[in-house]
């Protein structure tokens, strides 16, 4: 049978299908299993919640969440402390987070002086976090003789934040102590610390993924729920009797007997659909440039083009691209970039951004001032930010974190699903002719790019500067 046949086969069984997901989010979706993976693990228990929790509440971690574990997490500490936390929930989609776990008090090595975890977050530009939250876990063991008023009164801690390994709370813009704990037990010793039970991340967490089941992938679902039910145990919570734990088993493996053909026939589907996404993405990777260069005077504008192939495309202007030191042959830039992947072309989305590279030696190292590249740059624009938004007045949607390398400018263009292809290179068209064809935005830019050039690296950039993206 060809994929046409069976795609129509499919639209014709639209109505059982949709009869099938109906009757089966109705059942219970809480039964639960003999064992779960983790009461198959060795280690205490305390230790596997804390690697799990690690996992999943690293955006970074490739679990598919990306940041709404973290922002529920970040939403349920807001809840309990009735501070308000919306310097970290907002700041998460534009911040680099970095998680580590077992962390000691700068100066003690041993046991007595280590949290289980701390989360922090900042620009990546920073050598510093700019906030962070210390985690304790107690999954059997009550607390230690003034454990958390030692990490209370702790002013630093061994914390890795792109090769700094210190975290000084001083530093600090916010930060936030958090003791979790079985429903039952005492709260933390320390009144720095907010108590929360598991209990309490059991109904966060389930609430999170009940209302987007079908938005996450499937192994990760069942890993968290696997998660989950173990911290259930620990709670207590839901006390079904097996009779009803298998009543419900039952109900729902009837369903899946019912349907069983219509359900293969949709997971064919989707694997032939995720290889649709998978080969436009592809093609959009391979005629991109094409498309624009019919368009545009790249030689005439002194203008580039960059692939960094399978996920990025970028777009800038020669001035921008430079190898700053005579006895290296690294290179610094800033440019535009959009994103023609699976995932965006799943969410009918092109995103735009203007940037910079987090990560590269001549971005984020200092040479002839105190301050790096990047800080210095994000310091100029946020200096002229009324100039930018000036210039991007009449382009609608734009978005702006100036002092954020990862995106200083952002703009998502939403595509037709009747035509993701043609859409998404005509979306590309306009972004090109609202940012990179803007003779003001360009400029304003430029002067910014100039003088934090200047400032790092002690001499001028080389060149007749830039002008706009010209159209042939």
């Amino acid at each position: 049978m060809g994929s046409d046949e069976r795609l129509k086969e499919l639209e014709e069984n639209i109505d059982s299908l949709e009869h099938f997901i109906e009757e089966y989010t109705r059942l219970e979706k809480k039964t639960e299993r003999p064992k779960n993976i983790f009461s198959i693990l060795r280690g205490s228990r305390e230790g596997k919640y804390q690697s799990a929790l690690a996992y999943f509440l690293d955006p970074a971690q490739p679990h598919g969440f990306k940041d709404a574990i973290l922002k529920a997490f970040l939403q349920l500490i807001e809840e309990k402390s009735g501070d308000p936390l919306e310097t970290y929930s907002s700041r998460v989609k534009n911040d680099h987070i970095e998680i580590n776990t077992e962390v000691n008090i700068k100066g003690e090595e041993d046991e007595y002086g280590r949290i289980d975890l701390i989360i922090a977050g900042g620009p990546s530009s920073r050598e510093h976090p700019e906030w962070a939250i210390f985690i304790e876990l107690k999954a059997g063991a009550s607390e230690g003789e003034e454990q958390t008023e030692r990490y209370a009164s702790a002013e630093s801690w061994n914390f890795n934040w792109f090769g700094n390994n210190t975290l000084s709370i001083n530093n600090l813009e916010e930060c936030e102590y958090v003791y979790i704990r079985k429903e039952r037990e005492k709260e933390a010793k320390s009144d720095l610390f907010e108590s929360i039970s598991w209990a309490d991340l059991v109904r966060v967490f389930e609430n999170k993924i009940e209302k987007g089941v079908f938005d996450y992938p499937h192994r990760s679902v069942v890993q968290f729920l696997d998660f989950l039910r173990s911290l259930k145990e620990v709670e207590n919570m839901g006390d079904e009797s097996k009779e009803k734990e298998l009543e419900l088993i039952e109900k729902r493996l009837k369903l899946y007997f019912g349907q069983k053909e219509l359900i293969e026939k949709v997971e064919e589907a989707n694997r032939q659909f995720q290889q649709d996404f998978d080969e436009l993405s592809q093609h959009i990777h391979e005629t991109w440039e094409d498309r624009l260069d019919q368009i545009y005077d790249f030689s005439g504008s002194d203008w580039l083009t960059i692939p960094s192939r399978p996920k990025y495309e970028n777009i800038l202007p020669q001035h921008w691209f430079r190898e700053p030191l005579e006895e290296s042959d690294n290179t610094m830039k800033i440019f535009f970039r959009h994103y023609p992947t699976t995932d965006q072309l799943r969410e009918k989305e092109l995103s735009f951004r203007l940037r910079l590279p987090t990560g590269r030696i001549l971005h984020i190292n200092s040479f002839n001032s105190e301050k790096c590249f990047n800080d210095l740059l994000c310091e100029k624009l946020v200096a002229n930010k009324e100039a930018v938004k000036r210039s991007l007045k009449n382009v609608e949607g734009t978005e702006f974190s100036l002092g954020s390398a990862g995106a200083l400018i952002e703009k998502r263009y939403e595509l037709d699903e009747k035509n993701l292809y043609n859409s998404y290179l005509k979306n590309l068209e306009r972004a090109c002719e609202e940012f990179c064809e803007n003779e003001e935005l360009i400029e304003v830019v430029n002067e910014c790019f100039e003088e934090a050039f200047r400032e790092a690296f002690g001499k001028e950039p080389e060149g007749e500067g830039v002008i706009e993206l010209k159209k042939k």
